[in-house]
């Protein structure tokens, strides 16, 4: 069902989209810091060396992936640019963002499996001797994989609502 948004409601649109472009990366710092400041701290505090390899690889992919988003800062509307062409172009970005981060998600899996390995050794368990012990005590490393996996899916849906509502602020502007 296409709805025509008024001139009105499409500036005021773009003026939400503006302050949540600014909120989003503002939170993505902090949320970077946060996991940087932390990564450091169990890497000088860790003895076990599997454990130090998986925090730094598990940084060097949240950095990798939060790059996008701090690399572009917060978008703003132009002063001579139109609402629906501002909004577009927002869309369309928040698809490729979407999609890029989506497509390199895995880099995360060197520093998860790093760190499980680190674990299993530091418990005691030899993880390739004991095959009837290697998922015991490991939950949290299983639950790790299951939010990366339903963020992938989760990115995937966000960047096709994207280009819908890019085709949607797009029938405005022919209208």
């Amino acid at each position: 069902m296409q709805i025509a948004l008024t001139p009105g409601a499409l500036a005021s649109l773009s003026q939400s989209r503006e302050r949540i472009n600014r909120v989003i990366f503002w939170a993505v710092s902090a949320a970077l810091a946060l996991c940087a400041g932390s990564a450091f701290h169990h890497v000088l505090t860790v003895s076990q060396p599997w454990l130090k390899a998986g925090q730094l690889l598990s940084l060097a992919a949240v950095i990798y992936l939060a790059s996008p988003a701090l690399e572009r800062g917060a978008p703003r509307r132009k002063v001579d640019e139109p609402s629906v062409r501002f909004l577009i172009r927002e869309y369309q970005e928040r698809n490729r963002i979407c999609l890029w981060i989506r497509n390199r998600l895995l880099w995360c899996v060197p520093g998860v499996l790093a760190s499980w390995w680190g674990v299993l050794e530091v418990r005691g368990f030899q993880p390739l001797a004991r095959t009837n012990e290697f998922f015991s005590g490991s939950s949290l490393f299983f639950l790790t994989f299951l939010c990366l996996a339903a963020l992938w899916f989760a990115l995937g849906a966000v960047a096709d609502r994207a280009l819908l509502d890019a085709e949607d602020v797009g029938r405005n502007l022919d209208a």
